[in-house]
């Protein structure tokens, strides 16, 4: 017995802690989950198979016993010992997280029906600019671990040249974050898939400076300055959606630290935030009109969403109206959640914004919102995961060719 635990090294004794930990665990979530899966069958009546199978997992799973301390435990244990894949992510060289990368090929389609959409906004008078989100990683970032390469490099790159060949005024953001001097890598959170709120107001800065050089418009720099704003810091309060998946500890780099950029008094305004999807007004100065202060309370990590505190969730339509405004032109935005910070951002430069997130927008067509919005500019951003999506550009379909107006 003495040689016995004289032989025990760190490593062995941190395992067996762990293997008895998961034995309590994995008791525990029996002993709770067989209830919880005795009353979805109770409640089963009428319903098909697959529904009940989804009413099982969804209780069985929502009520899990000490469910993300098992989760924290799951990917600390993956951490200690040396894997860089859990649950559907993958840890890259530099600690960050991502979805694990897969391999596609590149269809110029979507380009192609976005320049039809260029000529048919051309027809009416409107200006467009396509806003190229960047993404985590790539092929050839060197960040992939050893043998996990993926395909999202060659995508970025076929599609920015695809867009340049059909003459599509576009902002490339991870040309213009290289350009600026920034580290590319790190204009992402570590736990998410999100670029950082700072990363996105220097897009927003970029777009403002393109709309002044090519669009007409002619917004002062203080709105991009961002000495005119204030940064609350929330230290390692962020665990994004790639970390919900492993917990806070397979990554070394933890938890991310989240900022918080509202205006000065001297830039900021009254607002009125119309959620025409939730039939929902919000209004004030843009804290009060546009920021969700509940998610950043500390604690709640697994359930709030820090980067949701803009614009305070994903709406299907909704606009932003300043009266105060510095330019009168109305922008209509179609994007998905990297651009909410964005909008939140030109709400203090532009009389009227409006934004369509097709991710959830089912009441019509977004031709129809188009048509009956009539703005003067059309703003482009969408991840590239839903860009290069088959039914990204579904509503394509519906475009009409006759001229709007002069």
């Amino acid at each position: 017995m003495k040689q016995f635990f004289k032989n025990l090294t760190f490593n062995k004794i941190c395992s067996i802690a762990f293997i008895t930990l998961f034995a309590v665990i994995l008791f525990l979530m029996a002993v709770g989950g067989r209830h919880r899966v005795i009353t979805a069958l109770r409640n089963a009546e009428g319903k098909s198979i697959v529904e009940i199978k989804d009413d099982i997992d969804s209780t069985y799973n929502d009520g899990v016993y000490r469910k993300f301390d098992y989760i924290n435990l799951c990917g600390l244990s993956a951490r200690l010992m040396g894997m860089n894949e859990l649950n559907g992510i993958i840890k890259l060289n530099n600690g960050h997280l991502s979805d694990i990368p897969g391999v596609a090929e590149y269809d110029e389609k979507n380009a192609e029906k976005l320049y039809e959409f260029k000529t048919y906004l051309d027809n009416k008078g409107i200006d467009l600019l396509y806003m190229q989100v960047p993404m985590k990683g790539g092929e050839n970032s060197g960040l992939n671990p050893e043998g996990r390469d993926d395909s999202g490099e060659m995508l970025y790159a076929s599609l920015a040249a695809s867009l340049e060949k059909y003459g599509i005024n576009t902002l490339n953001m991870k040309q213009e974050i290289k350009e600026s001097g920034a580290d590319y890598n790190e204009s992402f959170y570590v736990t998410d898939h999100h670029w950082t709120i700072r990363t996105a107001f220097f897009a927003y800065s970029r777009i403002i400076d393109f709309f002044n050089e090519n669009f007409g418009t002619f917004i002062d720099a203080k709105y991009t300055d961002l000495n005119n704003f204030d940064i609350t810091m929330y230290e390692k309060l962020f665990l994004g959606s790639h970390g919900k998946k492993v917990g806070a500890y397979f990554t070394e780099r933890g938890m991310d630290d989240f900022e918080l950029i509202t205006p000065k008094e001297e830039l900021d305004s009254e607002l009125v935030f119309d959620i025409i999807s939730k039939n929902k007004v919000r209004k004030g100065n843009f804290k009060e009109a546009l920021i969700e202060e509940s998610y950043l309370e500390y604690g709640a990590y697994f359930e709030l969403n820090p980067y949701g505190a803009y614009l305070g969730g994903n709406y299907a339509l909704a606009k932003i109206t300043n009266e105060n405004a510095p330019c009168d032109k109305k922008i209509l935005m179609l994007t998905d959640s990297c651009g909410y910070p964005v909008i939140s951002f030109m709400s203090l430069v532009f009389k009227e914004i409006e934004y369509v997130d097709l991710r959830y927008y089912r009441d019509s067509s977004f031709v129809d919102v188009l048509e009956s919005y009539d703005p003067d500019i059309m703003l482009f951003a969408y991840g590239m995961p839903r860009v290069l999506s088959n039914d990204a550009f579904e509503f394509f379909e519906k475009l009409e060719t006759e001229p709007k107006r002069e």
